[in-house]
């Protein structure tokens, strides 16, 4: 295999291994070719080894190989192939089978600093990248748009601002941006040219305005675009009249080959878009490098495309500025109309200008002005001619008012305009309106027809009473037309003709009047006042006293007169205007009321009224016990009924009374009964108060004991209340009672152990008991009172003493 040097290569890009081996292909083979017509290829990138069989009829994708490279190679082959020490696995250096390098790159990364972008002028169009003094080709980098609100977007055309996005290709990595604005092009024109007609099979030129369309019209369908059809390239070219350049063009498909896509359409000068190639829209040659007056669109396959129309838009490279110095514009006579422009000695046609009106403050108006009034015409320049001049103008409109016939009752007008300069006009060409009714002025007057006017008959009234008197319409009849009446209101006045008296009706004429075209016509009506009635002075009272209180009559005057009286009896009632108290005098009010004619009088008459004196209740008593003296105190009070504000208190004399029993015992309480007295006035009222005395809680006697010679004497608490006390022994098993008295001892002798006995009884004044004699042993006594007659022999065991005798 021979040698191929770096420099015979040149550089390539060593990211993908495809285009690395087409490269290979299309550069060296022609230059080294292979006498067997075949070349082995061999390269690793990215870890991998590949391999290519290449023949001299180029690049074959089938023998692309990705193994582990031993695959289709001879082993000697292989064996010095994976020798090779000087491989770089990051695919920045590549050798081939002769270890002969075929690249050697090193990366340029664009930055700010070392990148210089030129866009074109108002164009998202990329003229050149700089790079380390380098110029780029388009090869180098790729470009991509961003609008400005940051959105990805395809390459814009129209206004706005927006971001180019140069991101490094092949030998360059990074990006750096430019930010460019597309602004309004308002010298940009355009024209639409059919090319479907003329004779088919033939290559024809359709002509615009300022472009023209050439191509192969194929079936009378449209300019067909293919490759090789019969043995011939069919393009569709267009070009721009001197002094003009192409800025876009749209192509409407008429017809399309289902095989065709969009990569396979060429356009010189520019690149094809579009939104909807599939479904025979519009493509668009709406990115043109540079200023372009000649596009081709060419097909690179044989699958043809008819085009049926071609839109070009195009501008003016070297137009005519219009000025106020070279440009006069003419209006028509009374209106918003430009008659004419002429630029220099060149009368321009109406398609070489637009019109547009502002107000004369200069603020723009969205048509031609139609109401009279000043205006200012802008004329700006189309076509060949660019820039705008101004003219101010003013022109009268005129409002039509249309002819009214004059009937009988209303004015009628003639035919007349009004014209925006406030002037009356016959029409709409401009003739005054005269002085037709001679009151030397031209007014709104002159345009007035007379009403006819009726000749009326004397009209009928017609009345209507209401609150306040009455109404009245006047209806006429025409004499001429008797189906025209005329009914109006009629003005009516009252007057007074005979005034009424206190008892006597009087008259009061109602008198109706209309005017009708001039003819005054007036009706009477009277009807009758009633009488006054009596107009009454306020009427004096007369009081009468009688058992019961008061009767009154009211006598009144009439005002009118004098002689004319009147006397009612009043309604007399009574009533206590201030009360009486148990000591104080009140006031009674009697008031007499009469109604006379509706009109009510009233007068009151006070008298004393006497005191009411005490309504006192039965007393209340409070007692209480005065503790410091040992006794009862009680307090009598009372109240008037008449006014609970008047209180009488006494202190009552207190007595007691003991009731039986007097002293409580065991079994009963005992009470005391107190009588209060109390004097009020002249009558003497008592009350009681019983107090309880609580029963004896009964406590049974406790009894100690001295030892004595064969004896023992008993000691015991005396019991309240107690008649006599007994001492009782247990004896053979059972008590016996051995003494009873009112002493509180007892002596026990001669003592014997055995069952309780009764040994002795002693008044209720006695506490100790002594027996002597006892013999040695231990022995239980009980000491017991009698109380109500009965001995207490409760719980004997339990209230034992015992007592031992040595």
């Amino acid at each position: 295999m021979s040698t191929v040097t770096a420099d015979s290569i040149g550089k390539i890009d060593p990211d993908t291994a495809k285009n690395w081996l087409i490269y290979y292909i299309n550069t060296i083979k022609a230059a080294d070719p292979d006498p067997n017509g075949f070349r082995d290829f061999f390269f690793k990138y990215k870890g991998k080894y590949y391999y290519e069989c290449v023949s001299s009829s180029g690049f074959n994708s089938d023998y692309f190989r990705s193994s582990d490279f031993k695959w289709g190679i001879a082993d000697t082959e292989a064996s010095a192939f994976e020798d090779m020490q000087s491989w770089d696995d990051d695919g920045d250096r590549i050798f081939i089978w002769d270890n002969t390098p075929v690249q050697s790159v090193t990366k340029v990364t664009l930055t700010d600093e070392n990148t210089t972008v030129t866009m074109a002028n108002n164009s998202a169009r990329v003229i050149s990248v700089v790079a380390d003094e380098k110029t780029l080709t388009t090869a180098d980098y790729t470009v991509k748009y961003k609008n400005s609100d940051g959105i990805n977007t395809t390459r814009p055309t129209k206004p706005g601002n927006y971001t180019a996005i140069i991101k490094g290709n092949g030998n360059y990595k990074g990006s750096v941006e430019k930010k460019f604005t597309i602004a309004v092009n308002t010298t940009e024109m355009s024209e639409t040219i059919d090319v479907t007609s003329g004779e088919t099979r033939t290559t024809q030129t359709y002509n615009g305005r300022k472009c023209s369309v050439m191509g192969y019209n194929h079936d009378g369908d449209g300019i067909a675009v293919s490759s090789d059809y019969y043995g011939e390239n069919r393009v569709l070219t267009v070009n721009a009249a001197q002094g003009y350049k192409i800025t876009k063009v749209e192509y409407t498909i008429d017809w399309l080959n289902p095989a065709l896509t969009l990569d396979k359409l060429k356009i010189s000068d520019g690149i094809l878009s579009s939104e909807n190639f599939a479904n025979y829209g519009v493509i668009f040659a709406d990115i043109l490098d540079g200023d372009v007056n000649e596009l081709v669109l060419s097909d690179t396959k044989v699958p043809m495309v008819n085009i049926r129309s071609v839109k070009v838009y195009y501008e003016n490279t070297q137009p005519i500025t219009l000025t106020d110095e070279n440009t006069t514009v003419t209006m028509a006579e009374n209106s918003a109309k430009v008659e004419s422009v002429v630029v220099g000695e060149a009368t321009l046609t109406a398609d070489e200008y637009t019109v547009s009106y502002k107000n004369a403050d200069g603020t723009d108006l969205s048509s031609a002005p139609t109401k009279g009034g000043s205006y200012i015409a802008v004329i700006t320049g189309k076509w060949d001619y660019v820039g705008s001049v101004t003219k101010p103008f003013t022109f009268v409109s005129y409002e039509k008012t249309d002819a009214k016939t004059a009937t009988y009752t209303e004015d009628g007008n003639i035919e007349y305009y009004t014209g925006s300069d406030g002037k009356l006009y016959t029409d709409d060409q401009g003739t005054l309106l005269t002085d037709r009714n001679n009151d030397n002025k031209v007014d709104p007057d002159d345009t007035i027809v007379s009403a006819l006017g009726h000749s009326w008959n004397a009209p009928t009234f017609e009345r209507t009473e209401t609150a306040n008197g009455y109404t009245a319409t006047a209806t006429c009849t025409c004499k001429t037309e008797k189906s025209h009446t005329e009914t109006v209101d009629a003005t009516v006045t009252a007057s007074v003709t005979t005034n009424p008296t206190c008892t006597e009706k009087g008259v009061k004429t109602y008198t109706a009047k209309v005017t009708i075209d001039g003819v005054e016509y007036t009706e009477d009506k009277s009807v009758d006042i009633a009488a006054l009635g009596h107009d009454w002075n306020s009427p004096t009272f007369e009081w009468t006293e009688t058992a019961n209180g008061y009767t009154a009559t009211a006598t009144c005057t009439c005002k009118t007169e004098k002689s004319h009286t009147e006397t009612v009896d009043a309604t007399v009632t009574a009533s206590v205007t201030t009360n009486p108290t148990c000591t104080e005098k009140g006031v009674k009010t009697y008031t007499a009321k009469v109604t006379i004619d509706g009109v009510e009088y009233t007068e009151d008459k006070q008298v004393d009224a006497d005191p009411i004196g005490h309504e006192w209740s039965a007393p209340t008593y409070t007692w209480s016990w005065v503790k410091a003296t040992g006794e009862w105190k009680c307090t009598a009070k009372r109240t008037c009924s008449n006014d609970e504000t008047h209180i009488e208190t006494e202190t009552a004399t207190v007595t007691s009374k003991i009731t039986t029993p007097a002293e409580p015992t065991y079994v009963a309480d005992g009470k005391t009964v107190y009588l209060a007295t109390v004097k009020f006035g002249d009558k003497t009222y008592t009350n009681t108060r019983t107090v309880a005395i609580d029963k004896l809680t009964y406590t049974a006697p406790t009894v100690t004991f001295e030892k004595g010679e064969n004896a023992v004497k008993l000691n015991w608490t005396k019991i309240k209340g107690a008649e006599s006390y007994a001492v009782v022994a247990y004896v053979n098993g059972s008590w016996e009672k051995l003494a009873e008295g009112n002493t509180d001892t007892y002596t026990i002798k001669n003592l014997t152990a055995g069952k309780w006995k009764l040994l002795a009884q002693t008044t209720a004044k006695e506490t100790t008991f002594t027996k002597t004699k006892v013999p040695a042993g231990s022995y239980k006594v009980v000491v017991g009172a009698k109380i109500n007659g009965e001995w207490d022999i409760s719980n004997l065991n339990q209230r034992a003493v015992t007592v031992t005798i040595k």
